[in-house]
């Protein structure tokens, strides 16, 4: 919730939006698929690697 600057609304609008990186499924669902990938999303935000 840090990377949201503790904004629960911010926080729950990423979780259900859908991202292209995760095939167009939004990270809460991709997290009951593969929860590996939505912590590398959010490591490479925290990096700042936006590739």
């Amino acid at each position: 919730m840090k990377q949201f600057k503790y904004d629960e609304r911010v926080c729950q609008e990423w979780l259900n939006k859908p991202k292209p990186l995760l095939q167009g499924k939004s990270p809460f669902e991709q997290l009951s698929i593969n929860a590996d990938e939505v912590v590398g999303m959010l490591v490479r935000m925290r990096t700042g690697d936006f590739s």
